[in-house]
């Protein structure tokens, strides 16, 4: 992918291509594809990778990696402004449930969700995250396969939860939390809880609670509830923080602060 991106960033949108093409494995291809979609401008060129996208989608052969892989292109859409990428979601749905197996089915929402919240669907990929977790305990499958399939469920879960930069991540941090409680995992299930509780005194008390951290010293849940922060709250809330490191010398966290606020600019454009 660092290959792919090095030809983007230099406009050589062809070379950039035949190498994502050159990928044996068709879901990295596909990958690599959508990555070049999202970067590239242009309605001939996205339709040239759209083109490529759909042929690699066409040579897979199982139903969950059809799906995974429409929701996948659904999400590349999405993100970069195309409105089709509804209907790819919506041909993701039909083929999981077209599923018998239920694991796999299972597996199928599992993926259906994470796209989704990755393209900004939040309510929707909080519903189908439910539908996968309950459709494994469905199954009839054995104990120890069940598990598996939920602690990977969890870990997807939480790593759609730390990319949302809004309150609607509490929601999935329970959820993950929920499925951590089910298979024993305790101990990860009180650190998700705990997120999710900072979440809530984020939304109950504004950038008070910033406030109230520093002052107990505790810069890491300070800036942790930055995020969840009404928008014209977040950028008083970093420069508060960023003086309480500058007044106890701590420069390397300042620096931090500034990249981590930069990001979380860069991800909102």
């Amino acid at each position: 992918m660092e290959n792919i991106s090095d030809f983007l960033q230099k406009g050589d949108f062809s070379s950039a291509l035949e190498l994502a093409l050159r990928i044996e494995d068709p879901f990295s291809r596909l990958e690599a594809l959508s990555y070049i979609y999202q970067y590239v401008e242009g309605d001939e060129y996205k339709e040239i990778v759209l083109e490529r996208m759909l042929e690699t989608i066409d040579s897979l052969e199982g139903l969950l990696e059809k799906a995974r892989a429409l929701a996948l292109v659904g999400y590349a859409l999405t993100v970069s402004g195309d409105k089709k990428g509804e209907h790819f979601f919506k041909k993701a749905h039909q083929i999981i449930k077209a599923i018998d197996y239920l694991l796999w089915k299972a597996e199928g929402y599992g993926y259906l969700a994470y796209y989704m919240a990755l393209a900004g669907d939040y309510s929707s990929a909080f519903y189908y995250y439910n539908v996968a977790y309950e459709t494994a305990q469905n199954s009839s499958e054995p104990y120890s396969k069940v598990l598996s399939f939920l602690y990977r469920l969890a870990q997807q879960i939480l790593e759609n939860a730390e990319e949302i930069r809004s309150p609607e991540a509490k929601e999935f941090y329970e959820l993950a939390a929920e499925i951590y409680e089910e298979i024993k995992r305790h101990l990860s299930a009180q650190e998700l809880k705990k997120k999710a509780s900072l979440i809530e005194l984020a939304l109950e008390k504004g950038s008070k609670v910033v406030s109230e951290f520093l002052e107990r010293r505790d810069v890491d849940n300070a800036v942790f509830v930055i995020k969840y922060l009404p928008d014209e709250e977040k950028v008083l809330a970093l420069l508060e923080v960023a003086y309480w490191l500058f007044l106890h010398d701590k420069k390397g966290l300042q620096r931090v602060l500034l990249r981590t606020h930069l990001e979380w600019l860069q991800k909102e454009k």
